[in-house]
């Protein structure tokens, strides 16, 4: 229960991030309908690059486990699975940090081009 929590928690700064990079990236300032935007390519592309990253966080890292540990016929030990969430958390937070930082140099770059 409390790695689903973790994992909910992470996974919502993973999509903001995400959402946050492409909508800077590719702003669409003059759309008539707000509906139009999210059925658009940008909302796309997010949506599609938002369910790979479920599909790799929740879905390779546990069958992984799984894989190992019908393998090697061993559990592994709690010093592993300590390696595995922080391992986790690392590459999460690194990616949430240049999805960030991406977004607010386009944001910025599409806010200076919108007001020339």
């Amino acid at each position: 229960m409390c790695g689903f929590v973790c994992s909910a928690l992470c996974l919502r700064f993973v999509f903001t991030s995400i959402s946050l990079a492409i909508g800077a990236a590719n702003p669409q300032f003059k759309a008539e309908n707000v509906a139009k935007i999210a059925a658009g390519v940008s909302g796309v592309l997010c949506m599609i690059i938002n369910l790979v990253v479920v599909v790799i966080i929740l879905g390779l890292s546990p069958t992984l486990v799984a894989v190992y540990q019908f393998e090697t016929r061993l559990t592994i030990p709690s010093l592993g699975w300590a390696a595995i969430v922080i391992a986790s958390l690392m590459l999460i937070t690194s990616m949430v940090y240049l999805l960030c930082r991406m977004a607010l140099k386009k944001g910025t770059d599409a806010l200076e081009k919108l007001a020339q």
